[in-house]
């Protein structure tokens, strides 16, 4: 319901942006300074805007085809349209994986990714 009444008007989106960036900033960076774990991973779409970009090493952009992701979940439509598109991720990212294969093909891209970045 929300997301409806937010995404249908651009003032009440900011203001609800601004209400809750800052808090989503916030929890991540105090969980990461808390935890005792050498790999964390903050999952996101909106990892620049909110502000977390400096609290990671790395940035990763999972790039799908936007028919793809409507078949997942077509409710994602109007999300799609008030994010960044897809060649704006990959330059704010450091590295970029295509989610366009079988899951098994999207899994071995990952593992190699992360054996690249000798992430555990």
């Amino acid at each position: 319901k929300l997301g409806k009444i937010v995404f249908n008007n651009k003032e009440k989106l900011l203001a609800l942006n601004e209400l809750v960036h800052p808090k989503i900033c916030d929890i991540v960076t105090d969980t990461i300074k808390e935890t005792s774990k050498t790999t964390i991973i903050v999952e996101g779409a909106l990892i620049h805007q909110v502000g977390l970009e400096d609290a990671c090493n790395h940035t990763i952009c999972i790039d799908s085809p936007t028919s793809a992701i409507l078949d997942r979940r077509p409710d994602k439509e109007i999300i799609l349209t008030k994010q960044p598109k897809a060649n704006d991720y990959i330059n704010m990212c450091n590295h970029t994986i295509k989610n366009n294969t079988s899951i098994e093909l999207f899994e071995e891209k990952i593992n190699a990714l992360f054996d690249r970045l000798n992430i555990n």
